[in-house]
């Protein structure tokens, strides 16, 4: 009768260890799966806001290079840029009045540099960019850029004038008759359309960022609040690194979700990015990492409810499997008493390469894995999975169960260690409370070994 009380409370002990071991598993990995879940939705989510309006700011750029292709074809303009008496200008530029009336500025530069037509009255015709005094002019530097690359060019935003407050963009193409180069045409135009985007509400959270960069990494548009400190505001961070480390792709859209991204105010975002490549800007759209995760205390109560009832199910099929082939699995035990010291290597060798192998197949591949990282794990696998099968060697039969429990545990412990490494290089840094369960079970694995060593001494 006794005998019987002391194997189920003994019973009992193992079921609830057993119990709480798989729970702290559970609740790491489901922690992980349930934090990159939420990370893929919402970076989707930013990547669709990004998408929607980046084609949107490029049928305007491309509407404003169709308007100066068309300014270019005009015969006024190819007229203009002849050499023709002052007569034939007078009419021309009378004519041109008229047809340029529907644009913000329109400015004709001949082939030798020097600014034939203008229609902005606070410019003067005559100017020559070909003059080192004219050359910080931010027509010249499209000139100059236009002149090099022979084709259109864009350059943008900028303040043209002192106190100044409306930034404008400005397009510059080459002028040809018969493939012949007679000198160039330029469009100015302000961004209002370009930052009407901007004002749009979109789908996403309240944290919600989404702004242009110029390639001097300075902000070009205004933030979501109204504020706009258009040339101030330096955003130096490693979502705009990225874009414009990309700036040669011909179409380049976001990363994969990167957890622990820094955006300009020093926060945690999930974010992606954008090139526009005709004046090179890039769009990023982020939102706080804070307001991604901050799940309210009701659907925490879910979560942590369907972990606990998770962990029943498998604990529960772990006992009835054992219970059904109680007989096979104590035959097992038997063979690993007779095992020789290579079939133990040879068995820990196998299962911490097949385990390396299977795991890295879920992130980045194998080629692609944190080697430098799960290197010392895989051979700390590879070492408790001999002191595990030493344990069945021993005599001491209290000894022996404390080494092979112990092991396990420090074996999870490390199986877990291996997933969140690669987790973390494949996406990103994570919460230190992911790392917990796994210490707690390698903590007591090893004052199980220790102590089973003790006894057997």
């Amino acid at each position: 009768m006794v005998k019987k009380i002391k194997e189920k409370k003994g019973l009992f002990i193992v079921f609830v260890l057993t119990y709480l071991m798989l729970f702290l598993i559970v609740f790491t990995i489901g922690g992980l799966y349930k934090k990159n879940k939420i990370t893929k939705d919402i970076f989707n989510e930013v990547s669709l806001v990004t998408k929607t309006r980046t084609e949107k700011i490029n049928n305007y750029l491309n509407n404003l290079e169709n308007k100066v292709q068309e300014l270019s074809e005009i015969r006024e303009v190819k007229s203009l840029l002849k050499n023709n008496t002052s007569e034939d200008r007078k009419k021309i530029n009378e004519s041109l009045n008229v047809l340029t009336r529907d644009y913000e500025d329109v400015h004709i530069i001949s082939l030798k540099g020097v600014l034939v037509y203008t229609s902005d009255p606070n410019k003067e015709v005559g100017i020559d960019f070909e003059e080192t005094i004219n050359q910080n002019k931010d027509i010249f530097k499209n000139y100059k850029k236009t002149k090099e690359s022979i084709k259109s060019s864009f350059y943008g935003p900028y303040l043209e004038y002192y106190n100044e407050t409306q930034p404008k963009i400005l397009v510059m193409r080459p002028v040809f008759e018969d493939n012949v180069l007679f000198g160039y045409i330029a469009l100015v135009d302000n961004m209002d359309e370009v930052y009407d985007i901007f004002k749009e509400i979109s789908t996403l959270r309240k944290t919600e960022e989404s702004y242009l960069v110029n390639k001097d990494l300075l902000l070009i548009s205004p933030f979501k609040s109204g504020k706009f400190d258009m040339f101030i505001q330096n955003i130096i961070t490693e979502n705009t690194k990225r874009c414009f480390s990309m700036m040669d792709s011909v179409e380049h859209l976001g990363h994969p979700p990167i957890d622990k991204l820094l955006n300009y105010k020093g926060d945690f975002v999930v974010g992606a990015h954008s090139v526009i490549l005709g004046p090179e800007w890039c769009l990023l759209t982020e939102v706080n990492e804070e307001e991604i995760f901050n799940i309210s205390s009701s659907e925490k109560y879910k979560i942590m409810a369907y972990f606990i009832l998770i962990t029943f199910v498998i604990c529960g099929i772990i006992f009835l499997v054992f219970i059904i082939f109680k007989k096979y699995f104590l035959n097992i035990i038997k063979n690993f008493k007779s095992l020789k010291i290579k079939h133990i290597i040879s068995v820990a060798l196998v299962f911490s390469l097949i385990y390396f192998f299977f795991i890295t197949s879920f992130f980045q591949g194998w080629e692609n894995a944190a080697f430098y990282d799960e290197i010392s794990d895989l051979l700390t696998i590879f070492v408790v999975i001999i002191l595990l099968l030493y344990g069945f060697k021993l005599k001491n039969r209290k000894a022996s169960n404390l080494i092979i429990l112990g092991s396990i545990l420090i074996i999870i412990d490390k199986l877990l260690q291996i997933i969140l490494e690669e987790y973390i290089y494949a996406f990103g840094l994570i919460s230190s409370w992911f790392w917990i369960p796994g210490a707690i079970i390698g903590f007591a694995g090893l004052l199980l070994v220790f102590y089973g060593f003790n006894k057997n001494i």
